[in-house]
């Protein structure tokens, strides 16, 4: 083999303290000299004429390499399956001590250009390293509760002295806060960073860096650390320290080639302290990918076309660099930084990290909200976005135990109602609101502490009082977190929600709160976005179902004809509201819903402007009044009832509508 090709093969593969948290450093390249290199059918004796089971041959590559005394001392290694090959897996044969395959090799490429692996029922599903200790699959067999600690701080101290000697000198651990699902592997927390341990004793344990997140140890732990409880350490909640397994700390990549998992396990993953796949392709429907508890993972012109992958706990950063994907499903806060880059083109983002960027990329569907946790951000740069989805997670609070007042919430502690139930997760600092009828109903509020006195937990919050009286859906008024708390959009474009929520009013706050849209007749929306590259320009005739979203508490709309109708038509009223000037609203002094109908005249041109108490502008042939503290509910679309659509384009009207709220 070329030392070139060797060289294009370990690009990214040496870790040792080349990075840190979040952040890779690409080291520098090795020479060949320092790469030891395998062959999966000359050295361990595969057939991969995709009939012979290939599965021992693996099992054998893994064995033999991680006894390797010069690959367990960080030496590069490249597993070759060489191009033509399709190795056929009908079984599973595990690593050391029932570990997957290629369990414990500290930096292990596998190169497969070319070849193909077919994993068929029996098949393993863990293939590199493994993440949180466990004994079976739940609670953690390593894990032990520390003191409040603020951010910035090195070490971190034991609730129970001695326990300090579960993570030894070296070892990597993670350091958590808020649990967000009780039972299931790993565990799911709102906060969470890995750590390598510097030192421990005198009932501390103290880490190469410094902790980037505040931990508090007065967080619920749902019964769960209690003598009667399951867990010997902690299962988590309070500030709670995880144990990973040693061969977790790993590097694996993947080079070329197509995993077809024909019949094999549901989820596939590859687990250690930094993962990438390059080149790689998973075409088949039936078994994905499934990215989990890995510091750093980098998706390299990757291609899941056909399943979705589902987005496990405990990522760091997940950067997409190009290829193609179906769907990511989002099941936890994780990874806390996720990067799509460089063309990668997502059919459904299902969800999303904590903080999510997106950047010279296509988006087809975007839906905010996942099932456990908070979102924080999403930035985008030149992003191709179809559509921006309204979707969130939601659960009634009005019914099923709960107690409201003051604006705490209180529940007991059993079942799945031990924490907010699910798939809604409290986490202290994030947003929400209530839902009912309708899909935004006001009254937001921010959470700003969990606490536990058993048999009971509480959620405190901003909400004064107790519930508000708003419209309820079967009799069921539910809280709902926010789906986009800080949005920001640069250059966004595919869809008329993605220009419009590109705009300057749209940037840094919370999504739907602002909107600025021009409408005119069809024969002349051409002439007018040449004229305004920026603004999304919508046929009066045709306005898009569903557009524009807008929520929260009204601050002020304006409707600005800039040019008349000059058509034979002698009126042209335009319904804000809609067809029936029934756009429902929440009066938030009574919490009905109310109708909102402004109707404007495109007879005539100028400004109208509508505040909560004011109305400027009025022009003849409108109906216009100050509706009072309202707040919009979800899509308000207008309703033109004479068709001008085949109008010339010198007597169409030019209306542009901008809405601004607050929540």
């Amino acid at each position: 083999m070329k030392i070139f090709t060797l060289i294009i093969m370990i690009l990214s593969l040496l870790i040792g303290e080349a990075y840190s948290q979040q952040i890779f450093l690409y080291p520098t390249i090795p020479s060949a000299a320092n790469v030891l290199n395998f062959n999966i059918i000359s050295s361990f004796g595969a057939a991969c004429n995709g009939i012979t089971d290939d599965a021992p041959a693996f099992g054998a590559a893994g064995a033999a390499i991680a006894a390797n005394p010069s690959a367990q001392s960080g030496t590069p290694v490249v597993l070759t399956i060489p191009v033509g090959a399709n190795c056929t897996l009908n079984s599973c044969v595990t690593g050391t001590s029932g570990r997957p395959v290629f369990y414990g090799i500290p930096n292990l490429t596998i190169s497969e250009y070319g070849a193909t692996v077919t994993m068929n029922s029996g098949a393993c599903g863990q293939w590199a390293g493994q993440g949180v200790t466990a004994t079976g699959s739940f609670p953690p067999a390593i894990s032990a509760l520390f003191t409040t600690v603020s951010s910035g701080a090195s070490c971190v101290t034991m609730v129970t002295p001695g326990q300090e000697s579960q993570f030894p000198v070296g070892s990597w651990a993670i350091a958590s806060n808020i649990n967000l699902q009780v039972g299931g592997y790993p565990q799911n927390n709102q906060v969470y960073e890995f750590f390598k341990v510097a030192s421990e004793g005198s009932g501390q344990v103290c880490f190469t860096t410094n902790l980037a997140n505040n931990y508090s140890s007065a967080y619920p732990d749902y019964g769960l650390d209690s003598p009667s409880g399951p867990c010997s350490g902690s299962c988590g909640g309070p500030a709670t320290l995880f144990g990973l397994y040693s061969g977790w700390n790993t590097v694996f990549s993947i080079l070329g080639g197509t995993w077809n998992d024909v019949s094999g396990p549901v989820e596939v993953e590859f687990i250690g302290n930094h993962v990438t796949l390059t080149d790689f392709s998973m075409p088949s429907a039936h078994g994905c990918y499934t990215p989990s508890s890995s510091l750093l993972i980098d998706l390299n012109n990757v291609s899941i076309p056909n399943c979705q992958v589902v987005v496990d706990k405990f990522m760091g950063t997940m950067n997409i660099n190009g290829g193609v994907f179906t769907q990511f499903v989002f099941e936890s806060p994780a990874p806390n930084v996720l990067n799509i880059n460089s063309g990668a083109v997502i059919t459904t983002l299902n969800g999303q990290g904590p903080i999510t960027n997106c950047n010279n990329s296509t988006i087809t569907t975007l839906v905010g909200a996942r099932d456990y946790g908070a979102n924080t951000s999403f930035n985008g740069n030149n992003c191709n976005i179809g559509s921006v989805s309204a979707a969130f997670f939601r659960t009634v609070v009005n019914s099923g135990g709960w107690t409201i007042s003051s604006g705490v919430f209180t529940h007991a502690v059993a079942a799945q109602a031990i924490s907010w139930p699910v798939p809604v997760s409290a986490v202290a600092g994030a947003s929400y609101f209530f839902t009912g009828q309708f899909p935004y109903e006001y009254f937001p509020f921010t959470v700003t502490s969990l606490s536990q006195s058993l048999p009971n937990m509480s959620i405190a919050t901003t909400l004064p009082g107790g519930l508000p009286t708003v419209p309820t859906q079967s009799g069921n008024l539910y809280v709902a977190q926010e789906p986009y708390p800080d949005w920001n959009c640069s250059n966004c474009y595919g869809s008329n929600s993605a220009v419009d929520f590109s705009q300057t009013g749209a940037q840094g706050t919370k999504l739907f709160t602002y909107s600025n849209r021009i409408y005119t007749c069809t024969n002349n929306i051409a002439a007018v976005q040449a004229s305004n590259p920026g603004i999304p320009v919508i046929d009066l005739n045709s306005p898009p179902a569903g557009e524009p979203t807008i929520w929260g508490l009204l601050t002020s709309l304006t409707i600005n004809v800039t040019v008349a109708d000059t058509s034979g038509n002698v009126t042209l009223p335009w319904q804000i509201g809609g067809t029936f000037n029934n756009f429902q609203v929440i009066d938030t002094t009574t919490g009905n819903a109310v109708s909102f109908g402004p109707i404007v005249s495109l007879k005539t041109t100028g400004t109208r402007t509508i505040t909560p108490t004011t109305v400027t502008g009025t022009q003849t042939g409108d109906t216009l009044s100050a509706p009072g503290l309202i707040s919009s509910t979800g899509a308000s679309v207008p309703h033109l009832g004479t068709n001008i659509s085949g109008d010339p384009a010198g007597t169409c009207p030019v209306v542009t509508l901008t809405w601004q709220t607050s929540r």
